[in-house]
């Protein structure tokens, strides 16, 4: 039996995300067409080089192989302890840009070890610190 879906998603764990992420995937089609990772800081692991790294990029070799995915939809957001504990932000714009940065950097490690694969970056902005409301934005 094969099973085939168009995305992977990898998003960061924290638990915030998941109620209005989960409308955002709806919205858009992913629910029931993705396979889902969960890692503190998403992509950052990957730009990063660190062992997670390895792991995030063995999954989405795995879901290229076994479910024929295509597009890579890597979903960072703000205020994100994976990033706090890595580094001082002198405002939320600053924080932006350094994930920003590093999703791009993922972005093309992945397309490099995936030649077949599409990368999508969506930055999720939480507007409270519960994540009752979260503004989705494609980053090109």
């Amino acid at each position: 039996m094969s099973h085939h879906c168009q995305n992977l998603l990898i998003r960061c764990m924290d638990f915030r995300l998941t109620r209005e992420m989960n409308k955002w995937m709806e919205k858009r089609g992913y629910m029931g067409d993705c396979d889902l990772v969960s890692l503190a800081g998403a992509g950052k692991a990957i730009a990063d080089g660190a062992p997670e790294g390895e792991t995030l990029l063995n999954q989405i070799s795995l879901s290229e192989k076994l479910h024929h995915s295509s597009c890579v939809a890597l979903v960072h957001h703000s205020q994100c302890g994976a990033y706090a504990g890595a580094y001082t932000f002198a405002s939320a714009e600053e924080e932006k840009a350094q994930q920003i940065s590093d999703m791009k950097k993922a972005a093309e490690i992945i397309k490099a070890k995936n030649p077949g694969m599409s990368v999508k970056l969506i930055w999720a902005n939480l507007r409270d610190d519960e994540g009752r409301e979260i503004e989705f934005e494609e980053i090109d």
